[in-house]
């Protein structure tokens, strides 16, 4: 029966996870697209399927980041607010797009 549960809230939490992903992401879809298939600012990547450890690590240097130019004033003002949770869970969204 342990086992049960735990695996519900496994399931539970990473269901969480990936719908808080999806919210967040609506965000940054009025400039990568809902599908993350467009270029940001002409400047961007293509986000769709993007590796999830690889989008972590650039959103936290956007979230550090101050000053630079106006396409990474924009991204650190969409997520200097958000936590390494929020960050994990919108990065593995992106994951999932394609």
């Amino acid at each position: 029966m342990k086992k049960i549960i735990g695996l519900l809230l496994i399931f539970a939490t990473s269901s969480l996870m990936a719908a808080n992903g999806a919210i967040i992401y609506e965000q940054c879809a009025k400039c990568h697209g809902i599908h993350g298939q467009h270029k940001a600012f002409g400047k961007s990547s293509r986000i769709a399927g993007a590796e999830v450890k690889q989008t972590i690590a650039i959103l936290q240097i956007f979230k550090h980041m101050s000053n630079v130019d106006k396409f990474a004033k924009v991204m650190s003002k969409q997520v200097e607010k958000l936590s390494d949770a929020d960050i994990k869970a919108v990065a593995e969204y992106i994951s999932t797009l394609k």
